[in-house]
């Protein structure tokens, strides 16, 4: 899992659809690693892929969706609740920016993305203005079918 720095923020900057800590972090020549669930990740190809490399470089969140409900149907993509440390808590199914740090460039950004089920145009151009924002100078789409 990845540190969160959203509960850490002093504000939050919205850009399109997605709210993203603030200030934004200066990023390196970054890169961006997307994957889109379900439809291009057989195997989970994708989400295991990315779900390494935060690990192994300690990524942190960015952001997320401000309203995923605008874009998916929670009857599709189940919200679960669950009890942490005696706690019930709930996980609402989202897409989430997160940044990877590296000792030298490229940083990266990587994004794992719900396919939307509504408002498909208004999603992709979100997610294209977070790019452009953030100075990703290269995307790559980690997945399978």
């Amino acid at each position: 899992m990845c540190r969160q720095w959203l509960g850490e923020a002093k504000s939050i900057v919205r850009i399109g659809a997605f709210e993203l800590i603030e200030p934004l972090p200066q990023l390196r020549a970054p890169h961006a690693l997307v994957m889109l669930r379900p439809w291009i990740d057989a195997g989970s190809v994708g989400a295991l892929t990315l779900l390494e490399i935060e690990e192994q470089f300690g990524a942190v969140e960015l952001g997320r969706l401000a309203r995923p409900g605008s874009f998916y149907d929670f009857t599709r993509y189940r919200p679960t609740a669950y009890f942490r440390e005696g706690q019930r808590e709930l996980s609402i199914p989202n897409t989430v920016i997160n940044l990877v740090r590296r000792k030298e460039p490229p940083d990266l950004v990587t994004i794992k993305m719900l396919e939307p089920h509504m408002f498909g145009e208004v999603f992709v151009d979100s997610v294209l203005s977070v790019l452009g924002k953030l100075g990703v100078q290269r995307y790559v789409w980690i997945g399978s079918m």
